[in-house]
C-alpha cells in the first residue's frame, strides 16, 4: 500500500483528490492539511508516508520551501492551476506536476509514475542477503522520561537526532 498526505495553502484544488485516490486501490489517503508547516511536522512523525501530494495556492505561502524539507525517498507531487508553477515542481525533482483540476487519466499516469520510481528504488537496495539484520529479540533500552522502554531493534525504522535527544520511530510508534 502507497500511503500519502495531501498538503493544501487554503485553495479548493485538492477538493477531488480524495476521490481519484479512492479509484487508487494500492493508494491510502492517510492526512489533508491546510498548512506546508503542518504537513512537514506529520511527515516527521509518520515515517511510512511515501507521498506528498501538493497544491500550491495563489499566493503562495510557503509550498516550494516545504518541497525542499520532505524526507528523503518521500515522492512529492505538485498540483497547481498555474502552468508557470511546473519550472518550480521539476527544479525540486518532483515525481510529477498536476494541472488543476485533475483529471482521472491525468492522476492515473502520475500514479504510474509513483509505482516505477519506488519499484527503482526497491530494486537499488542491497539484497537481503547483504544487510546486516537485527536478529528476533535483540532489544535496545531506551529512557523516556523517568522510565526504560525495551525496544525490539527489528521494529525500528529510523532515528532522528534533536538537540541534546534523540526520537526513535518505530512501527508501534515514536519513542
Amino acid at each position: 500500500m502507497i500511503r500519502a498526505i495531501a498538503i493544501s495553502e487554503g485553495n479548493q484544488g485538492l477538493k477531488n483528490l480524495g476521490e481519484l485516490i479512492s479509484s487508487m486501490s494500492d493508494l491510502e489517503l492517510m492526512a489533508t492539511v491546510n498548512d506546508p508547516g503542518q504537513g512537514l511536522d506529520y511527515l516527521q512523525s509518520h515515517p511510512d508516508i511515501a507521498v506528498v501530494f501538493q497544491e500550491l495556492g495563489k499566493p503562495r505561502i510557503n509550498g516550494i520551501p516545504l518541497a525542499t524539507q520532505l524526507p528523503p525517498g518521500v515522492q512529492r507531487v505538485i498540483i497547481s492551476s498555474r502552468t508557470e508553477d511546473a519550472k518550480d515542481a521539476f527544479d525540486l525533482d518532483a515525481t510529477d506536476y498536476l494541472v488543476s483540476p485533475v483529471t482521472i487519466d491525468r492522476f492515473s499516469k502520475t500514479m504510474d509514475k509513483i509505482r516505477q520510481k519506488r519499484l527503482i528504488a526497491e530494486q537499488s537496495l542491497p539484497p537481503a542477503s547483504e544487510k546486516k539484520m537485527a536478529t528476533e529479540g535483540e532489544v535496545l533500552m531506551v529512557k523516556v522520561d523517568t522510565r526504560m522502554v525495551r525496544l525490539r531493534l527489528e521494529e525500528i525504522t529510523h532515528i532522528k537526532g534533536e538537540g541534546n535527544y534523540v526520537t526513535i520511530y518505530t512501527t508501534r510508534g515514536k519513542w
